[in-house]
């Protein structure tokens, strides 16, 4: 079981989040409503939590070859899927060629789906759209994504 520090209101009310990789169950105490617990994702996803919706909690989400599976907090009944990286770029056994690094990196309160791949990085982001620029060079990973790896796996 993994665990990560969340905010449900993220300066006021924290939270923790956990995650079952067998059987990819998410438990989450909120601090309003106690418990939680909902499946989501197959083995051999990448978690991906976030806020992806802007609303200050963190959302539910995981990535499997080029496309993003997100529970909403703000929308919990209506799952969202967007494809945003390469299919081929997984194999579902834990060598990953696009490194999935969501993060608010436009600065509107929204986490924006993004992966490194080979030295550049591919944005979604969602005040502008798709953005892609290099930093980087081919066989680079990103450290806090090689920490992921290897904890999560």
């Amino acid at each position: 079981m993994l665990a990560a520090r969340v905010g449900e209101e993220v300066a006021r009310f924290p939270r923790a989040l956990l995650l079952r990789t067998h059987g990819f169950i998410w438990f989450q105490w909120r601090s309003s409503t106690g418990p939680y617990a909902v499946g989501w994702g197959v083995t051999g996803d990448i978690p991906v939590p976030a806020d992806y919706d802007g609303d200050g909690k963190t959302d539910v989400a995981v990535y499997r070859a080029g496309l993003w599976f997100i529970v909403m907090s703000s929308s919990p009944n209506t799952p969202v899927a967007i494809a945003w990286g390469l299919a081929g770029n997984w194999d579902g056994l834990g060598t990953c060629r696009d490194y999935p690094l969501p993060a608010d990196y436009d600065g509107d309160g929204k986490a924006d789906p993004t992966v490194f791949r080979n030295g550049t990085w591919f944005q979604l982001r969602s005040s502008t759209g798709p953005v892609g620029f290099v930093w980087g060079a081919v066989g680079d990973m990103v450290p806090c994504m090689v920490t992921w790896m290897h904890n999560w796996w």
